[in-house]
């Protein structure tokens, strides 16, 4: 490794924040379309390239990836009216395809390809909604890895498009009137979230406003028709991660609008039949419970409590089958249970192995429940579950060469700074050649009350089949137990997630499981503001690490693209008991001259419209000036011009991004265990 030959302009920009003056030396880097970011962009990448090609073991991971990635995938079906809606990509193909599968003729017939519509491979489509007599299906069109979509729309029977397109924006549901004649959907515009209906085969300047009009756009703001076409249940969001929401019902009939909740500090969701609303929530309940009432005439006290809270933690509520289906968390492990209307328990679906269920869909009417199952060692499988006979069948199972058999898979439990008990799970190679600390992989997220499961990913299966370890800590700060556990990891309590990441990493290396000098961190999106923080405050835990779409600079977050709906999580800079909070872990701002931080490789791109790319661009700066050892560990920008935070990265993209990311940290922790055996 040679000293990074890109020559960062330091223009420091000073400013007084609540009394307290900081420092910015590279925020001309936050321009992303300016000449010099351009250029600076192009010499970083270059500079990445010349470490990354030239490895001796590209060629062998390159093979165990592309096993494991180029494979045919197909998603979850929507079915209604015995036709089935679903995207697929075969093997070989850059992006996913939509196709439709008549249950009646046993025809499936490819709807929308991606590469049609604009005639290159970043294009990527998804299924946005189905009508109920499957005449019409809204698809949305996204360049690389944009949130921002365009709308479209075809008949799935006779594979006509039709010429209505709602305009590339940030879009939160929609919904197709059961007659077809038009659809109702949620939007930010510049005025803030908004609820629409378009009539089809009008303009859309003459789309109508149902609701939205005085909030910001820090709401987000999601409409669902009921399957009646009756009610239209309003869901308002208080940013992502929030501890709020309000919920009303739009009779479309009549154009009332009805109040369900809107006074209560707690997350609520529903699901209307007839008039009867079923309500989850985790109001007085950290870990979630199931209700019951009727729209315009019972109030949240008059409610019936259907399902009670557990010990264990709801994840998701589906209405299928005229029943309930609820997916619950039970030490980070997902079950499945079948009630009735009434909260009976009907049957508990059994699961192959620990694991997660990472979708369930189904309609009221039908019979059929399908679910998506992963764990470390098993690859994405849908099930279909008929409710009524009480049987489950695989309907579609990605099919990789690996043998799960090689999988050892135990979860421990160790004590954080403060005496909490942390889930951890570790997954190695069983029949690995020789004993000892492994190169390990420890991967953390700890925010948003999100919950990180045991799931199939190609990067652990990789990286285990080379013979390294791969640890996922379950931090505060998710959801895997409840909104108690979520909120001992927000805001003032953010500390928290990073005590509970740097334990996790002692609790390796003092159990023989790695060193220091084999262990590389990784995370991503609020992820990679753990692995920035862990660094800053920890840079003698590592040898490396991978810190992906992150935020950085804590103190400016707030000011780009969509950060605001992250305010109720994070806090904003705004606020002066706020802003000390921030300051005191921003990584951005606590990376000091001389120290010996690990090397990082960050991640981001172009087309990343959730976490601005400027956090990624303006640390790599950073850590490269202020880095005491840059010939041995070295600081690298990994940086695509075409994909973002959203994902649709094409196979190729898909299978060289995650080579990279592996041959970078057998370049740096694995003193030859890996490549050899």
């Amino acid at each position: 490794m040679t000293h990074c030959p890109v020559e960062t302009k330091r223009e420091i920009v000073s400013e007084t924040i609540h009394g307290i003056t900081i420092e910015d030396p590279y925020r001309w880097l936050e321009d992303q379309n300016s000449s010099e970011t351009r250029s600076w962009i192009k010499n970083q990448s270059a500079y990445t390239r010349s470490l990354l090609d030239a490895r001796p073991e590209r060629d062998k991971v390159t093979s165990v990836v592309s096993k494991l990635i180029d494979t045919d995938v197909t998603g979850l079906p929507i079915e209604r009216n015995n036709i089935q809606v679903y995207t697929k990509r075969l093997a070989g193909e850059q992006q996913g395809s939509i196709y439709s599968y008549s249950l009646t003729t046993s025809l499936e017939t490819l709807l929308i390809d991606p590469f049609k519509i604009h005639n290159n491979t970043d294009t990527n489509v998804y299924i946005a909604n189905l009508s109920n007599n499957a005449e019409l299906l809204a698809y949305s069109i996204q360049q690389g890895g944009e949130d921002e979509s365009e709308i479209r729309f075809i008949d799935p029977l006779t594979c006509e498009k039709k010429p209505d397109i709602l305009p590339k924006s940030r879009y939160f549901g929609i919904s197709i009137k059961p007659d077809n004649t038009g659809v109702y959907y949620g939007i930010m515009t510049s005025d803030g979230p908004r609820v629409r209906f378009h009539h089809m085969g009008t303009p859309n300047e003459t789309d109508v406003t149902l609701f939205g009009e005085g909030y910001d756009s820090g709401k987000i703001i999601a409409p669902r028709l009921s399957e009646s076409g009756e009610w239209l249940l309003i869901t308002v969001f208080y940013g992502a991660g929030s501890k709020k929401t309000e919920l009303y019902a739009f009779n479309t009939l009549s154009s009332q609008l009805i109040t369900i909740v809107n006074d209560i500090n707690a997350n609520f969701s529903g699901y209307i039949v007839g008039n009867t609303i079923y309500i989850e929530t985790n109001w007085d309940a950290p870990n979630g419970r199931v209700f019951k009432g009727v729209i315009g005439s019972s109030k949240p006290s008059e409610w019936t409590e259907i399902i009670k809270q557990s010990d264990e933690t709801i994840e998701s509520v589906s209405y299928v089958s005229s029943s309930i289906f609820v997916s619950t968390l039970k030490h980070v492990v997902s079950h499945l249970y079948h009630y009735s209307v009434n909260g009976d328990l009907i049957d508990e679906i059994a699961m192959p192995c620990i694991g997660s269920i990472s979708s369930v869909a189904g309609q009221w009417n039908s019979d059929t429940l399908y679910y998506s199952f992963s764990s470390f060692s098993l690859p994405p499988t849908i099930y279909s579950y008929h409710s009524v006979k009480k049987t489950q069948n695989i309907w579609f199972q990605q099919q990789i060469d690996i043998d799960s058999e090689l999988f050892s898979i135990e979860q421990q439990f160790y004590p954080s700074t403060d005496g909490t008990e942390i889930p951890l799970f570790v997954v190695t190679n069983r029949f690995f050649k020789g004993n000892g600390p492994r190169p390990t992989i420890l991967y953390g997220y700890g925010g948003f009350g999100v919950n990180i499961t045991p799931s199939w990913s190609p990067i652990i299966a990789a990286w285990v089949t080379l013979g390294g370890s791969y640890a996922v800590a379950n931090l505060r700060g998710g959801g895997e137990y409840g909104e108690t556990w979520h909120e001992a990891g927000m805001q003032n309590r953010k500390q928290n997630v990073f005590d509970d990441f740097y334990t996790a990493a002692m609790w390796l290396t003092a159990n023989g499981y790695t060193t220091n000098d084999m262990l590389a961190i990784y995370g991503g999106s609020n992820g990679g503001l753990l692995v920035g923080a862990t660094i800053a405050q920890h840079p003698e835990l590592c040898r490396a690490a991978i810190c992906s779409v992150p935020l950085l600079d804590m103190i400016r977050y707030h000011k780009f693209l969509v950060a605001q709906f992250w305010i109720p999580e994070y806090g904003s800079s705004d606020d002066p008991d706020q802003f000390e909070t921030l300051l005191a872990y921003s990584p951005y701002h606590n990376i000091q001259i001389g120290k010996h931080y690990p090397s990082v490789m960050f991640v981001t791109g172009d087309s990343d419209t959730r976490v601005a790319p400027l956090h990624a661009r303006k640390m790599t700066a950073l850590l490269q000036y202020h880095s005491a050892n840059p010939e041995e560990r070295p600081v690298l920008l990994h940086y695509s011009e075409e994909s973002g935070h959203a994902g649709g990265k094409t196979l190729v993209n898909q299978i060289a991004d995650t080579v990279d990311y592996i041959v970078f940290l057998v370049s740096q922790i694995d003193n030859n265990h890996l490549m050899n055996t």
